[in-house]
């Protein structure tokens, strides 16, 4: 989990401070708290960004160590559901940008191998990559302790995880692919029963 610490900027200098006290190395990640989709986020390479796009008047902003994690020069964004301490996978995106969200999808399709190697991974998700990662999962899992999370990641060759965020409302839940999708329309399904399921399970003990 790369360090991220929560500041109230009224000033470039104040973020330039906080970097070098909290002995973060450009590239930092700098975003404003509560947006999402990669709105307000940013990428600071050195001390020359003057955040101009940002309202710099004592609201929170996180700061985040960007770490390097493209692997032959494509990153990788897991999208992964934790129900009750199971885990289970909702998409991947790939894309030759670092900041991956639903936009980057015009890249995989533009590239179509990466949209069958996605396929690929959800079909494989409980038999190759589920076992390597639990036990991360359960440290995880144990840490919050929330009933449910999802969790954007990227997951190298070595099966090692790279946490991005971390979110109780993380939209999982929403099926926007259509009934054609069937490897999508599965993953989503499989997410919503463990839901009903836990729910069941809490309310008759």
């Amino acid at each position: 989990v790369p360090k991220t610490v929560k500041i109230q900027p009224k000033s470039p200098g104040d973020i330039y401070d906080t970097i070098k006290k909290e002995g973060f190395e450009f590239p930092v990640i700098f975003r404003q708290a509560g947006d999402h989709g990669g709105i307000s986020t940013i990428r600071v390479e050195d001390e020359t960004e003057q955040f101009y796009a940002f309202a710099l008047d004592g609201r929170d902003y996180y700061l985040t160590q960007f770490v390097e994690n493209a692997q032959d020069g494509i990153y990788a964004k897991y999208r992964l559901a934790v129900v009750d301490g199971e885990v289970f996978i909702r998409h991947v995106i790939f894309s030759d940008d670092w900041n991956i969200h639903s936009k980057s999808r015009k890249y995989m399709q533009m590239n179509n191998e990466y949209e069958r190697e996605e396929r690929k991974i959800l079909k494989s998700f409980n038999s190759a990559i589920k076992p390597e990662i639990q036990v991360m999962i359960d440290a995880i899992n144990k840490r919050l302790e929330l009933d449910y999370f999802g969790m954007d990641c990227s997951i190298d060759k070595n099966m090692n995880l790279l946490v991005f965020e971390i979110n109780a409302n993380m939209n999982i839940l929403t099926n926007k692919y259509g009934k054609n999708n069937d490897v999508f329309v599965k993953k989503v399904d499989m997410i919503k029963t463990a839901l009903i399921n836990m729910i069941e399970r809490r309310s008759l003990s």
